[in-house]
């Protein structure tokens, strides 16, 4: 039962889909972002649709790919996107750290986080645009899972920024206790991070356009899965890269952060998609 209500808390806080309202109660919280890839489950399966409709109906593919870029940030609420261009401002002050820690808060949006957004925007309908294969759209969709697999990860290993004062500290007080409780909760974020990738990798394996030679009979060949395998390793690496910038510029993760980091793992893995 607690599993159940820490699935609603996660869908609750990190989309816009209608939940119900259940308690929010320590052990229901423990397991938020063990859970927190079923959002991105979810949204990759309203998305997938949206592009097999799409597809159907043979709309103009600049109309789709705006429509693509939009669908995300509308699912969630645009709550991910708030917390990239926050931190794009921050990261773009070049202040210290207190510095940019403040800036996180401030609700007012600067010139980095205006170009920043723009580039983003851009980037990912171009990108929507250029993919025409319900296999690498579900590839696409399959990322999401994974973006927020090494969200929830981040905020595991990495210390909170703000200590106790972190919009995300409720939900990783299982550090504290250390010792079986994080390893647990760090190697169902791991298969998270396993299962999704594969599932990445075989839908772009499969499909009919870009990851191979076209004389190559089997969509399971040796030079399809490596080229399939660029995306979700990228956008693995591209977690760890965020982490690190993180931790040097801010000391560790917060909610805002966690939104960058998923932001620009999925925007580099739908490039890298549209790409192939």
């Amino acid at each position: 039962m607690n599993v159940l209500r820490s699935a609603v808390i996660a869908f609750s806080m990190y989309s816009q889909i209608p939940m119900p309202r259940v308690r929010f109660d320590e052990k229901s919280r423990s397991f938020v972002l063990l859970l927190f890839p079923l959002v991105g489950a979810a949204e990759g399966a309203l998305v997938l649709a949206l592009f097999a409709l799409l597809l159907a109906l043979k709309a103009p593919p600049l109309l789709s790919g705006a429509l693509l870029m939009a669908c995300p940030f509308a699912v969630v609420g645009f709550i991910h996107l708030d917390g990239f261009l926050d931190t794009s401002d921050a990261l773009g002050s070049y202040r210290t750290r207190e510095e940019r820690l403040r800036i996180l808060k401030d609700v007012h949006a600067g010139s980095a986080a205006v170009l920043s957004c723009a580039v983003l925007c851009i980037l990912q309908t171009a990108a929507w645009s250029s993919i025409g294969s319900v296999e690498k759209a579900a590839a696409v969709s399959a990322g999401f899972v994974l973006s927020r697999a090494l969200s929830a990860l981040s905020l595991t290993i990495l210390p909170n920024a703000r200590g106790r004062e972190s919009s995300v500290a409720s939900f990783t007080e299982f550090r504290e206790r250390g010792g079986t409780a994080r390893f647990r909760r760090l190697l169902c974020l791991i298969l998270w991070i396993a299962a999704s990738a594969l599932l990445m990798c075989l839908f772009l394996a499969a499909s009919p356009e870009g990851t191979g030679s076209s004389a190559v009979p089997s969509a399971l060949s040796g030079a399809r899965l490596l080229a399939a395998a660029i995306p979700p390793l990228a956008e693995i690496l591209c977690g760890f890269l965020c982490m690190a910038r993180m931790k040097a510029a801010f000391g560790g993760m917060t909610g805002d952060l966690a939104g960058y980091l998923l932001t620009v793992c999925e925007a580099a893995a739908l490039v890298l998609t549209a790409l192939l």
